[in-house]
């Protein structure tokens, strides 16, 4: 089984402990004497290196995506605070108006039917 990752360490890892794993296992083959428990191992781990490798790379991604995540709320949490921090005592602050002095005109808004061109 080929995994691939999105760094490249990992995916030499991942190949690296597939063929060791697999020479470990053929090494102990050619031997007269045959250590049938180191065997079994050597035969478990072969057969789940790649698995194995493949979850590690995952739970690297997961944790590189969470520790983003949190960097993230961090800078939004900033943000925020200083957004509030100018709303009441800065630049973005509300200016007090002066009772006595006049609203804002703003023109009338037309009506639709003067809005429309006159060839309709």
């Amino acid at each position: 089984m080929t995994t691939t990752s999105s760094t490249s360490s990992t995916s030499t890892t991942s190949a690296t402990s597939s063929s060791s794993a697999t020479a470990k296992l053929l090494a102990s083959l050619g031997s007269s004497t045959i250590d049938s428990s180191g065997l079994a191992e050597q035969l478990s781990a072969a057969q789940y290196a790649a698995r194995i490798d493949a979850v590690t790379a995952k739970q690297n991604k997961i944790t590189t995506q969470i520790s983003d995540a949190s960097t993230l709320k961090s800078m939004l949490s900033s943000l925020a605070s200083s957004l509030g921090t100018r709303v009441r005592e800065g630049d973005l602050a509300v200016t007090p108006r002066s009772p006595t002095a006049p609203w804002p005109r703003f023109p009338k808004a037309r009506s639709p039917a003067a809005a429309r061109p006159p060839w309709k």
